[in-house]
């Protein structure tokens, strides 16, 4: 399930890297994959990413897939294949956006099973670190994102009304 038995830690210095630390880690994903950002760009909505959470969603009964985001309305155009996910898949997948006072947090994360995780360290810059089998690292993160998401509110609905 993961790349080695001992903790690795990357350097990521592009937006490049920071993308395919991304799809590296979601690659891992077994039971959870959260998703902390400012919003969902383009990324979101390739069809190999996509196709590994689609993957993801029907080989899991009990997995999640949340996101937690400062404005979800760009998925709204920017996503449809992603959206389309959470349209088959809404008993495994949410989508939350920050409560007002979270929206001042300017990095952002995705975490896998409590595991691995690429931490952008800023959103207006392509500098993080990915960690690969490395649960304390993943932990202040993960902690973090469960912090916001119990103040946060459902923001986008997979029924037809919401989409």
């Amino acid at each position: 399930m993961s790349d080695t038995l001992h903790p690795i830690r990357e350097r990521i210095d592009s937006g490049a890297s920071l993308e395919a630390g991304i799809d590296r880690i979601l690659l891992l994903a077994g039971q959870q994959i959260l998703v902390f950002a400012g919003s969902l760009g383009p990324a979101w909505n390739q069809i190999s990413r996509v196709s590994v959470l689609r993957r993801f969603c029907l080989e899991t009964r009990r997995g999640r897939i949340r996101f937690l985001l400062h404005d979800p309305r760009p998925a709204y155009g920017e996503c449809p294949r992603l959206l389309a996910l959470l349209r088959q898949f809404s008993h495994l997948m949410e989508v939350h956006e920050t409560p007002y006072q979270a929206k001042a947090v300017y990095d952002a994360f995705v975490i896998t099973d409590h595991r691995h995780y690429v931490h952008r360290f800023h959103v207006s810059r392509g500098l993080g670190v990915l960690g690969i089998n490395d649960p304390a690292g993943a932990q202040a993160l993960s902690d973090r994102f469960e912090a916001m998401w119990l103040e946060s509110d459902q923001a986008v609905s997979a029924t037809t009304l919401g989409l």
